[in-house]
Order: C-alpha cells, then structure tokens, then sequence
C-alpha cells in the first residue's frame, strides 16, 4: 500500500496533463484516487516513464528516425 501511495505522488507531481474524464464526462484530476482506477499496466507504464526507466513513444520514434 505505501507503494502505491508514494508511486501515485510520484506521478501526481510529474504528470501534467491527460485525457482522462470522469463519469460526467468531464476531465478527471490527476490525483492518487483516479491514479489507482487505472489498469496495472498502464499505471506501471506511466510510472515508469515519470521514474526515466522506460522512454515515450515519442522518444521511441525519434531513435527509429535518427
């Protein structure tokens, strides 16, 4: 659980923007309570995007174009 909290203020501090909306529609707050409604595997990625273990996609393809 202390994980999952220290990871979410990781994120929470890090993350600047997203997509994601609530059920009205509207966009939902980066915060530790909709960071944990997030598949595993997504959030692990994010995470480890934040942390610089794993580059975006937008890195990804910048390292195919070079």
């Amino acid at each position: 659980a202390e994980r999952l909290r220290m990871a979410c203020v990781i994120i929470e501090k890090h993350l600047l923007d997203w997509n994601a909306l609530n059920a009205a529609g509207e966009k939902a707050p980066i915060k530790a309570d909709n960071l944990k409604r997030l598949p595993a595997p997504l959030f692990d990625k994010i995470l480890d995007i934040v942390l610089g273990y794993a580059g975006s996609e937008e890195e990804k393809a910048d390292v195919g174009n070079s």
